[in-house]
């Protein structure tokens, strides 16, 4: 997420293509799947699909190589879902500790209807509600996903500030997004009542700074994300309105061994679910243009 240069709380302008209605075939998404998969597609607005037919998310790198973590670093429980059951679950990490749950769910249908080319064929007129990507997110703008996917998903540069920049995760409206959204897996074996979903999408180097809430289940379905938490209590060292990339490349190594040594970090992949009890300090990295969902408990 870059700083576009629109004032806090402005829309941010879109170019000249007119709204398109959202193309019929888009209702179903398991068949646009299967139809474009096996070659079959044949869409109802073909050139709008031949705009974004060949589009795939970049797994460019955040710009300094340091911002991917130590590899192979992580300090959260992994274990396949195969091995945990609810009662393990309920007895060692709710509301307790971080886990990451390997294949919880089948993901691979909903991260073929989240790639770059589909998401855009269905909703690219549709307005996402952008927040800035400091603690808080108090100012939110409004553009067009195809206008903040071409537009405002460039890389993340160190200069950037997380006040200054726009973020879209959150702020969904459902109602727009069902059809796409009633497709998501919640890990039902994991969570026994009401979840709300927020979905987003963020450049490489993009993120949100340390910030607590609720307990939650955090994936990504493209690209990678690299996660810091720490336990409740006294908040870790860090600047609220800088980005995310400048505090875990310039900030984390310089500070003290002890402040260090109570922040856990993990890079999740396509296929990890983070659960994260709540109030735990949590801040985020994205690596590659990174497509995510997290349902709230």
């Amino acid at each position: 997420a870059i700083d576009d240069g629109t004032d806090e709380g402005a829309a941010v302008a879109d170019d000249d293509e007119p709204p398109a209605a959202f193309p019929r075939e888009c209702a179903d998404m398991p068949a646009l799947v299967a139809a474009v998969r096996d070659g079959s597609f044949r869409p109802s607005m073909p050139d709008r699909w031949h705009r974004y037919a060949h589009r795939r998310w970049e797994r460019t790198p955040p710009i300094v190589p340091s911002a991917e973590g130590e590899p192979g670093r992580c300090d959260i429980d992994r274990v396949p879902a195969k091995e945990l059951t609810p009662d393990a679950f309920k007895r060692v990490y709710l509301e307790q500790r971080p886990v990451i749950i390997v294949n919880a769910t089948d993901f691979t249908e909903f991260q073929a209807m989240t790639a770059k080319s589909v998401i855009l064929y269905c909703y690219a007129d549709y307005d996402v509600t952008l927040s800035t990507a400091n603690k808080n997110s108090y100012a939110k703008t409004e553009a067009s996903l195809r206008y903040y996917v071409e537009n405002m998903i460039k890389p993340t540069t160190l200069d950037a500030s997380g006040v200054g920049s726009k973020y879209f995760f959150g702020d969904n409206r459902h109602s727009e997004w069902d059809a796409l959204f009633k497709h998501y897996r919640r890990p039902a074996q994991y969570i026994w009542s009401h979840t709300s979903l927020s979905f987003g999408v963020g450049g490489s180097g993009s993120g949100v700074p340390f910030h607590t809430h609720g307990h939650v289940f955090a994936e990504v379905f493209h690209g990678r994300k690299r996660w810091f938490l720490q336990a409740p209590g006294p908040e870790p060292r860090f600047d609220p309105d800088e980005s995310s990339l400048r505090w875990a490349t310039l900030v984390a190594p310089s500070l003290p061994e002890s402040d260090r040594a109570r922040i856990l970090e993990c890079v999740c992949d396509p296929g990890d679910l983070l659960y994260i009890p709540g109030h735990w300090h949590h801040s985020t990295l994205n690596i590659g243009e990174t497509v995510f969902m997290s349902a709230f408990v």
